[in-house]
């Protein structure tokens, strides 16, 4: 799949539009920009596997630990993310 991008004319003409309107403004950046570096102490956003973590870390010693590793050992891939950010959303 290619990336499909509006041109930066759109974007300005977006921005004035919403600045004369006094209209608040937000920029929203993935993961992509807002990554850690190498190091450990780099703030940042982390990786899907590190998240993934977290969350069976968090249900841990609960109730829901065993629904959500018997999720886990269900799915593959980018499918292990999806399914454990629904799992920690519901």
């Amino acid at each position: 799949m290619t990336p499909n991008f509006a041109d930066s004319g759109r974007l300005l003409a977006r921005l004035i539009h919403a600045i004369q309107n006094g209209e608040p403004v937000t920029f929203l950046f993935g993961s992509a920009v807002t990554a850690p570096g190498g190091r450990p102490d780099e703030l940042g956003v982390p990786d899907a596997n590190t998240l993934i973590e977290e969350a069976i870390s968090s249900f841990r010693g609960t109730s829901e630990f065993e629904a959500l590793d018997n999720l886990l050992k269900q799915c593959a891939g980018p499918a292990r993310y999806q399914e454990t950010m629904q799992f920690v959303i519901d």
